[in-house]
């Protein structure tokens, strides 16, 4: 307590008590701490920050590093490229005779398969047997040479290794059945021999029979003529015109095909119904000048032999009154003609001014289901133009009935109402035979049962099938 003097109120309680109070120093004014900081704040806020990126609260290297260990894992995910050869054995050599001859193995089964259209697989010994025949030198070959009773037929391939000519009688079946499973384990196969087997790789097989009584090659006679065709051509009679032979292969004088030369023609017939094929594009060269090329018929293994081993887009052919014969690079046939029984095939041939006309999906579909019941059967055919439909009815000796419907089309010069009788299967072949997707049927104009022949064609002029009527 300072010594200077204190004044003191003395004010009136209720109580009766009195009390000193200090004087109140008068008021002073205190600069505020808040009006300091409204003085300095801007008038305006700035905007609020934006929040931070991903990068930015974790941020990540430019380059990506890799562990060794991620390194592996990753190789280890990445498949490895398929093996050339998943096991490899050193192919068997068996002891031989003389020094093995080396083929690719996919070729000499192609050949041998071409063989066996010439060879009878079914008939004893030789005649179901191929003669294979190497000969060394400087461009080293080996022959294979097929035969029967009407046509010899030859191959050549590439060969090596072989030091030694030699020849040999090798089953057929047996040899192809071999390459086949051999394909698949190797590319190329050791051919060896010796007195009681003919070794191919690691398999054996026995002597087809002595070399001697092989057939021997022919000799070519003198040329009449040759032609050139184009090689969709030996398809064309191998397909339309072979199936039409059907039991007649095996009767005389009615097995092949027959080719009219100077024609351009193609014939094939059982006897009774005939397929004709027009060649226009066959090129025909007589060497005789004024001398008509001969007509010949030849057996149809002639064709599918040509098909399976041509390679060209076109064929040359040598002809005489008794042989014909096909040689180009790699292979040769040879095969004897005759005339058969074709002589008089033109006066069997029809040819009416209209068709009636139908789809061929359709017709074949109609034909099958009837074909279900009996395909030997009889079909009666039956069109009316007022209607614009056709009726197929196929009975059989069982009691069963078959009745379809087809739209059909008349032409200018059809008859307007026709009805015919004709074989069931015969008339599912000619349909077959025929090309495009229109099938074109001829009848002759009559008022009643149609007694001539019916013909089938398809879009293109250069095929015909003559059907018999029937009973």
């Amino acid at each position: 307590m300072t010594k200077e003097a204190i004044a003191v109120e003395v004010v009136p309680s209720t109580l009766g008590l009195e009390r000193a109070t200090p004087s109140r120093p008068e008021p002073r004014e205190v600069p505020s701490l808040f009006d300091d900081l409204v003085h300095r704040m801007p008038e305006k806020m700035p905007p609020a920050p934006a929040p931070p990126s991903v990068d930015e609260v974790s941020p990540r290297p430019d380059v990506e590093v890799l562990t060794a260990e991620e390194v592996r894992h990753h190789e280890q995910r990445t498949p490895a490229p398929p093996p050339e050869a998943i096991l490899e054995t050193s192919p068997t050599v068996k002891d031989s005779l003389v020094q093995h001859v080396e083929v690719n193995c996919e070729a000499l089964l192609g050949f041998l398969v071409a063989l066996s259209r010439i060879a009878s697989v079914d008939a004893p010994n030789v005649l179901s047997s191929v003669k294979l025949t190497y000969q060394p030198g400087e461009h080293p070959k080996l022959y294979a040479e097929a035969a029967n009773a009407a046509m010899w037929a030859l191959v050549r391939l590439d060969a090596g290794g072989g030091r030694e000519e030699f020849s040999v009688v090798l089953p057929l079946q047996r040899a192809i059945n071999i390459l086949k499973y051999l394909r698949g384990e190797c590319e190329r196969v050791l051919i060896g021999l010796d007195h009681e087997q003919i070794h191919l790789g690691p398999l054996s097989l026995p002597h087809g029979g002595p070399v001697g009584d092989f057939t021997p090659r022919p000799s070519l006679h003198t040329v009449e003529a040759r032609a050139v065709l184009p090689a969709f051509y030996l398809e064309e009679v191998a397909t339309r015109l072979t199936p039409v032979l059907g039991d007649a292969l095996g009767r005389a004088g009615s097995s092949g095909i027959h080719i009219d030369f100077s024609q351009q023609v193609a014939v094939a017939s059982n006897g009774e119904r005939y397929n004709i094929l027009r060649m226009p594009r066959m090129g025909v060269e007589s060497r005789l000048v004024r001398v008509s090329p001969p007509a010949v018929t030849v057996a149809p293994e002639f064709f599918t032999y040509l098909m399976a081993v041509v390679d060209r887009e076109w064929t040359g052919v040598q002809i005489n009154a008794t042989q014909i014969a096909a040689v180009g690079e790699d292979y040769a046939i040879v095969a004897r003609c005759s005339m058969g029984n074709y002589e008089g095939w033109r006066e069997n041939v029809r040819s009416y001014p209209g068709h009636w006309v139908v789809d061929k999906t359709a017709l074949q579909e109609k034909l099958q289901e009837a074909m279900s019941f009996d395909g030997q059967a009889t079909l009666r055919l039956r069109f009316d133009a007022n209607q614009d439909m056709g009726s197929l009815n196929c009975y059989v000796d069982t009691g069963e009935s078959y009745h379809g419907k087809i739209t059909a089309r008349r032409d200018t010069g059809a008859p307007p109402v026709v009805s015919a009788r004709v074989g069931l299967y015969e008339l599912v072949e000619a349909v077959d035979a025929c090309r495009g997707g229109l099938i074109r049927l001829g009848f002759e104009d009559a008022k009643g049962a149609n007694t001539q022949a019916v013909t089938v064609q398809g879009e293109d002029n250069d095929f015909i099938a003559i059907i018999p009527p029937r009973k």
